[in-house]
């Protein structure tokens, strides 16, 4: 004799069984990755918020340098524009005492009888007209000026007679270089 037993239904039981924990661990699994997806993307969304906001900062602070450049140039040129002013006026300034040395020598070096009637400078030299009571009177002058520690050699380039008797005579004068020319004014 033999039992029957029909394992059919526990079988279909069980079946049924796995089924349930199979749907449960898909809806689950379904579930928990949409939960992790939303989650990312929610994060990346904010992240992403994040770095538009740095950006916007980051682009405002680089406009902002960009005008302070623009700034610092434009002082840049204007203190170039001083400092030329400034040397310029240095120049002038260390020259001013060569000038009156210039005139200071020519009024120490005028002989008796000679007086100067007409006085010009260009280019680094002095163009006299002067009127002396004779010759020799005109040659003492140019020994005088030769002498003279700001000036070169004169060169007599003109004497006439004058209707009194005189001596019309016209030189030119170079000026030696003044040891201030070029001189620039100390930087701060």
């Amino acid at each position: 004799m033999t039992v029957a037993i029909n394992l059919l239904p526990w079988r279909a039981e069980r079946r049924a069984r796995r089924a349930k924990r199979f749907h449960r661990m898909l809806i689950s699994v379904v579930t928990l990755g949409a939960l992790l997806a939303g989650s990312a993307t929610l994060h990346l969304r904010q992240a992403l918020s994040a770095q538009e906001r740095r950006n916007v900062f980051i682009e405002a602070r680089i406009e902002r340098l960009d005008r302070d450049i623009r700034r610092l140039d434009e002082l840049e040129r204007e203190h170039q524009r001083i400092q030329a002013q400034i040397d310029v006026l240095t120049r002038l300034q260390f020259r001013r005492p060569h000038s009156v040395r210039i005139v200071n020598q020519l009024t120490a070096s005028l002989q008796e009888g000679v007086y100067y009637r007409h006085l010009s400078r260009r280019d680094g030299a002095l163009y006299l007209a002067g009127v002396a009571s004779n010759d020799a009177q005109v040659s003492e002058q140019l020994r005088a000026l030769a002498k003279a520690p700001v000036f070169d050699i004169p060169e007599l380039s003109a004497v006439e007679s004058g209707s009194g008797g005189e001596r019309r005579f016209e030189l030119k004068i170079t000026e030696r270089r003044s040891p201030w020319e070029g001189l620039h004014a100390p930087e701060a």
